[in-house]
């Protein structure tokens, strides 16, 4: 499955109950679309958001209008554009990337705006966002975390079994999307091996 399609099907379980909260206030939903990426990579994800939207019911523009924040790499925007999401009190803000969702965790520490996480990189439990996977805690904060301890070296384990004669593996790696990865063997950067 691509990683549009499964974020599509993320934000159509996302749009059932937001499709019964515009009928019943017969308003049109502002959603928050936070992204520390190049603005060109901005437009797929949200088309993406916007099918899964669509089929959880919501009719994009007549129910929801997105509001795209789009950092274009510099994260130091991130900070500024939640707080004005929550300025511009939407009602809900989809974070992409662990940067993403610390932002918009920070600018909604005096709301109740939920947060929808498309965090792929980092466990939501090491990184304070949740108390536990049974118990998240009274936050606001829900949505797709793939990074929990061991999960990684699964993969590995997995790619070891379907390719037994691999010997050397690269992980390319964004820095502006969270901490730099490690392997299993505790070497880390470029030159990391498994």
């Amino acid at each position: 499955m691509k990683r549009r399609d499964f974020f599509a099907v993320v934000c159509g379980a996302v749009a059932s109950p937001l499709a019964a909260q515009s009928q019943q206030a017969a308003k049109t939903l502002q959603i928050g679309f936070l992204y520390p990426g190049p603005r060109a990579a901005a437009p797929p994800r949200i088309k993406a958001f916007q099918t899964g939207l669509q089929a959880g019911g919501l009719r994009v523009p007549d129910q929801v209008t997105i509001i795209p924040s789009v950092t274009d790499g510099d994260a130091t925007l991130l900070a500024p554009m939640a707080a004005e999401l929550v300025a511009r009190k939407v009602d809900l803000i989809v974070a992409i990337s662990p940067a993403a969702v610390r932002a918009a965790r920070s600018a909604t520490i005096n709301s109740t705006i939920p947060i929808v996480a498309g965090d792929l990189e980092s466990d939501p439990i090491a990184s304070g966002f949740i108390a536990s996977n049974g118990r998240p805690g009274s936050n606001n904060i829900t949505g797709v975390f793939l990074d929990f301890p061991d999960f990684s070296n699964k993969w590995l384990e997995a790619l070891k079994e379907s390719v037994p004669r691999v010997s050397r593996i690269a992980v390319f790696w964004d820095p502006a999307t969270g901490p730099e990865p490690t392997s299993g063997t505790g070497n880390s950067g470029p030159n990391a091996q498994t």
